[in-house]
């Protein structure tokens, strides 16, 4: 994990190897924000993201502009949540990876929710889904699906809700990550709580629970 990680940066930086140590400076920026540390994640992702730039390296630049967009979306802090995920969203428009821009709008709209600008993450929500299809990663499609849900419940359209959350929960299952599947089971769980549905609300909170511990 995190001491793996940091060795393998200091023997990057002491190799003069920026690509890996930019790549591991990424990572341990993702490590520290999935246990909250978020000012040390920070610095490292911000790190790393300039450090991508001066390599032109998009590619990396992205992904770690995604890490960012999830940190500060866990941090709170949605307007920057949202700018981190318009920037990986136009560096995947540039290098054609339409599973970059797939992941980057529902950053956005996760971004927008918190934001409480539920229409606009609701047409964001509707870009994203126009990029679904068999081809894309399947755990991907279903966060989208399951942010759709909590969205059209959000704007009082019951039944187009409970389509979108039955067929989440119907990929998710058919293979995700665990902190994917359980930040998925949470997004559902908090549609079924506001639809009174407490037990079912309830087994996925816990199944998430485990899933991330």
């Amino acid at each position: 994990g995190i001491k793996v990680a940091e060795e393998g940066r200091d023997v990057a930086a002491r190799l003069g190897d920026r690509h890996t140590q930019a790549h591991t400076e990424s990572t341990l920026g993702l490590y520290k924000s999935l246990l909250g540390r978020f000012p040390e994640a920070l610095a490292h992702l911000q790190w790393a993201i300039t450090c991508e730039r001066e390599l032109d390296s998009p590619r990396a630049e992205a992904e770690s502009l995604t890490a960012l967009s999830a940190l500060y979306e866990q941090w709170g802090k949605y307007q920057e949540a949202a700018e981190a995920a318009r920037r990986a969203m136009r560096l995947a428009e540039q290098l054609g990876r339409k599973g970059g821009k797939l992941v980057a709008l529902t950053d956005l709209a996760l971004a927008q929710t918190g934001l409480g600008d539920y229409a606009e993450a609701d047409e964001t929500l509707a870009l994203a889904r126009q990029l679904c299809d068999e081809s894309m990663d399947q755990g991907h499609v279903a966060m989208t699906l399951a942010l759709s849900a909590d969205i059209a419940q959000r704007l009082d359209r019951p039944n187009e809700s409970s389509g979108f959350a039955d067929r989440a929960l119907a990929l998710a299952q058919a293979g995700s990550s665990p902190l994917r599947q359980a930040k998925l089971e949470n997004v559902i769980g908090r549609v079924l709580r506001r639809k009174q549905e407490y037990a079912s609300a309830l087994a996925l909170h816990s199944s998430a629970h485990e899933l991330a511990s």
